[in-house]
């Protein structure tokens, strides 16, 4: 049995967010993608989207700063995580007066 193969079959799906999984019985079914929510971002994505080094990254998942999935040997981040992260580092400006 060979594996199914995704594929877009034109714009529209592509535009629309679907893709079609051709399945090896010769038919067809409409797959939705995975939300960013679901998303896992690896160490150098993370600093990316940060603004910040991979050792920097490194040292907050040492650190226990931020939330991370261990799949096997390789770190991974979902999107909510780094988000929640974001929301968390923020400081408030004092008001003077």
């Amino acid at each position: 049995m060979q594996p199914a193969e995704l594929t877009p079959t034109n714009d529209v799906s592509r535009a629309a967010g679907t893709w079609p999984l051709n399945l090896p019985d010769g038919g067809e079914r409409v797959v939705e993608p995975v939300p960013d929510l679901h998303r896992m971002l690896a160490i150098p994505q993370v600093a990316e989207c940060l603004g910040v080094t991979e050792r920097f990254v490194r040292r907050i998942i040492t650190e226990r700063r931020i939330t991370f999935h261990r799949i096997g040997r390789h770190i991974r981040f979902s999107v909510a995580d780094v988000e929640a992260y974001i929301a968390a580092s923020r400081v408030e400006a004092k008001r003077r007066g």
